[in-house]
């Protein structure tokens, strides 16, 4: 008797653990998801779904480091070109849409690796970390990045009758090359989109540090 009566009491000590992982499991749940929802929220654009401008640099200033020189990064910043028309002549409904397209086109051409940003209201940036596939060198690797996103805005138009069509001008510049910290290379990329603004849009440039002059003048 004394036997059978140790046992039951291990089965119902069992069955009380189990039971109390499974309510704990239950009342848990829904607050792990809460957190993670408003963690999404903290650091997404709600607009275009890819990283706000906070999140966007505070992640990029801490993966450049001087330390991992050998590590190639690219920081591509693009702007879009005629946005205000659209805002003007169409609404800020149509930019709205002009601007969630933007981060779907960036979403599809990018790898999970990479960090997306919108930065401004029709600026955004990219840091680009993923590697080219073997026998390919970095910079071709990236030119052709940038070829992809010139293609992917070529034909996009807005308004009901296509009024707009929808460009962007891009800016790359290269860890470590042309800067060893995030603020350094968003000033060089920022000088090489300057560039391609003035050579007529729709268009990338990468930075050169002896069209430097051309860019401060």
């Amino acid at each position: 008797m004394r036997i059978f009566i140790i046992i039951i009491a291990f089965i119902a000590a069992l069955t009380a653990a189990r039971l109390g992982l499974f309510i704990s499991a239950k009342l848990t749940s829904p607050v792990k998801r809460a957190v993670s929802l408003l963690d999404v929220k903290a650091t997404t654009d709600q607009l275009t779904g890819i990283l706000n401008k906070q999140s966007f640099n505070e992640r990029t200033a801490n993966r450049i480091d001087p330390k991992l020189g050998s590590e190639s990064h690219a920081l591509i910043l693009l702007d879009l070109d005629n946005f205000k028309g659209v805002n003007d002549t169409l609404g800020h409904v149509y930019g709205d849409k002009v601007l969630a397209k933007t981060g779907s086109i960036l979403k599809s051409e990018f790898t999970t690796e990479d960090y997306l940003g919108r930065i401004g209201g029709d600026e955004f940036c990219v840091l680009v970390n993923s590697t080219p596939p073997d026998g390919q060198d970095y910079v071709s690797y990236i030119t052709d990045r940038c070829e992809a996103l010139k293609h992917a805005f070529s034909g996009l138009y807005t308004g009901d009758d296509g009024n707009y069509k929808i460009s962007a001008s891009i800016g790359v510049s290269l860890f470590p090359k042309d800067g060893s910290s995030f603020d350094e290379l968003y000033v060089a990329s920022d000088k090489a989109l300057y560039r391609s603004k003035k050579a007529g849009k729709d268009t990338y440039m990468f930075y050169d540090r002896t069209k430097d002059t051309e860019v401060n003048g």
